[in-house]
């Protein structure tokens, strides 16, 4: 388990203080795809960066399996960060260096048997199907292939813990399904525990299964992606999701314009195949007049939003809410 508490981190620029990382706590544990998604600037990266030491803390504790990090010096610290692997947007390989040899170069520098590196090495590229790469130097590689290198050589070590910072942001979105599928057969097969900043709300929907959302420097909100997904509480939450293509268009709606009442209506899994609507309007004296939504297929399942008009006795609407509600398990938003 990965167990931050009250982490702050701050910078100095230009003569001033900016507080990158803000009374942050947070748990991960073992075995999840957890995402940390927010806009550039929120201190994501930093995190992050903090989590193997990359960067210093000012106060706080992060804790991996009950060891605090933070007070970790010299070996101790070599020792735990050989367990944390990390891959980079722009994939950070050594240029002169062919793709057997970037594979090879925390392998040497851990000491590794060098009898045994070279089957290693095979080993990786097997199960990154880059095997026919092995000489091949980075500047011949595509942006998918080098990534793939990338998370080889973070793995090589056999390490617990894999970040990723903004690992698919520099691909097309084809090559990031290819880099995504690979980091969840990495997270089955493994049982890594991967950690990965992004932008992309695509991307937590596509592999994580949960999520912190971050803004100056302090999570907002997190939870489950189902549960985010389903009920967001924070804007930024809200305009993460929206920013999916076919999402509902909440914030073109003005309430003013309907004599009814606008409802958001948000719903997981076989609820999502229901006919709502319909039921609506028979079991209660209500129209329903559909304004906006969308379905998003998550991992395991898949969560819808609509946004409606009901119209109707006051008495009638909320009993048609309730029963939303109570009876089919649906979080009904009067917005």
């Amino acid at each position: 388990m990965i167990e931050i508490s009250n982490l702050n981190k701050t910078f100095n620029v230009d003569g001033n203080t900016v507080q990158a990382i803000n009374n942050v706590s947070l748990k991960i544990n073992d075995g999840d795809i957890y995402g940390i998604i927010g806009y550039s600037g929120a201190g994501k990266s930093t995190l992050l960066r903090c989590i193997n030491k990359l960067e210093d803390v000012d106060s706080g504790s992060i804790s991996i399996n009950g060891t605090d990090i933070t007070k970790l010096k010299n070996g101790k610290l070599r020792a735990e960060k050989k367990k944390i692997g990390m891959i980079f947007q722009h994939f950070n390989l050594l240029q002169q260096k062919t793709v057997f040899e970037n594979i090879a170069f925390p392998l040497k520098i851990n000491k590794y048997p060098k009898d045994k590196i070279k089957d290693r090495v095979l080993e990786l590229l097997e199960y990154v199907d880059l095997v026919d790469k092995i000489d091949a130097y980075p500047s011949q590689l595509s942006g998918g292939q080098k990534q793939r290198v990338a998370i080889a050589r973070a793995i090589s070590t056999n390490p617990t813990i894999l970040l990723s910072d903004e690992g698919t942001s520099a691909l097309d979105p084809s090559t990031t399904q290819s880099i995504l599928e690979l980091l969840k057969q990495i997270n089955n097969d493994l049982k890594i525990t991967i950690v990965m900043v992004t932008h992309q709300m695509e991307v937590v929907k596509d592999i994580c299964d949960k999520v912190a959302i971050v803004e100056k420097g302090q999570i907002v909100e997190n939870g489950t992606v189902e549960q985010i997904f389903t009920s967001p509480k924070s804007k930024t939450a809200n305009l993460f999701i929206s920013s999916l293509q076919g999402d509902v268009q909440e914030d073109i709606i003005d309430t003013s314009d309907y004599d009814g009442k606008i409802v958001r209506l948000s719903f997981l899994g076989d609820s999502a195949k229901k006919p709502i609507v319909s039921d609506l309007v028979r079991k209660f004296d209500v129209d329903v007049n559909i304004l906006s939504g969308n379905i998003n297929k998550l991992q395991q399942s898949k969560v819808g939003h609509l946004i409606v008009e009901l119209i109707g006795k006051d008495e009638e609407i909320q009993n048609s809410i309730d029963y939303l509600e109570n009876t089919c398990k649906i979080v009904a938003e009067v917005i």
